[in-house]
């Protein structure tokens, strides 16, 4: 078994915040002004792309899950920015249905020095640990990467501050809870097998 995952290991990264809050534009033109904002509100430091990262909605709706309610609607790894730009096209249909929404990018850096995949095991085992909590992958996750799951331990304080950014987090008060209906191409992915779906 390979050393264990310190929290020296994991340097978070000051979150961006993106608003946005518009409505009335068909998707294709969504889409664009979706990108064009992203681009242009996202801070000009650059980022090591062996990170971790966690889209969070902000403003008054979080998403639930089959068990429970949490912000959090990717876990990503990568380069953040550049990712995020590709997935512009799935964010744009939930970002123009909800007024004032906005979103939330945590980012960490995973660095050791003869490990420079170790990022792709943590984000799996991220996945892992939201699905067992909350009975679901993220809504645009499309599958946990489970030949990555566990294979390396953690220590306590790495693993806490981890799952910690999957969580509403503290001083968050959410007016409303939703999630994709049957008609949504993101239901699917709301839920796991074995999980005892809502109704509608």
């Amino acid at each position: 078994m390979p050393a264990a995952i310190k929290r020296s290991e994991i340097q978070f990264k000051p979150s961006v915040r993106l608003k946005f809050g518009f409505m009335g534009l068909d998707d294709e033109h969504a889409n664009h002004v979706v990108r064009a904002l992203i681009r242009d509100d996202w801070p000009k430091q650059k980022h090591s792309k062996q990170c971790v990262y966690f889209v969070r909605l902000t403003g008054d709706v979080v998403p639930i899950y089959p068990n429970g309610n949490s912000p959090t609607v990717y876990i990503g790894e990568g380069d953040a920015k550049n990712r995020l730009l590709s997935h512009a096209k799935w964010l744009t249909p939930l970002i123009t249905s909800i007024p004032g929404m906005g979103l939330e990018v945590v980012i960490a850096e995973v660095a050791r020095g003869n490990n420079p995949k170790l990022y792709q095991f943590v984000e799996a085992d991220l996945i892992a640990w939201f699905a067992e909590k909350y009975g679901s992958i993220p809504w645009f996750n499309k599958q946990r990467e489970k030949s990555k799951e566990r294979q390396y331990e953690y220590a306590p304080l790495a693993e806490q501050i981890l799952k910690s950014k999957f969580l509403p987090g503290p001083g968050n008060s959410f007016q409303w809870a939703i999630r994709p209906t049957h008609t949504n191409p993101f239901h699917r992915q709301w839920k796991i097998t074995g999980v005892k779906e809502l109704k509608d």
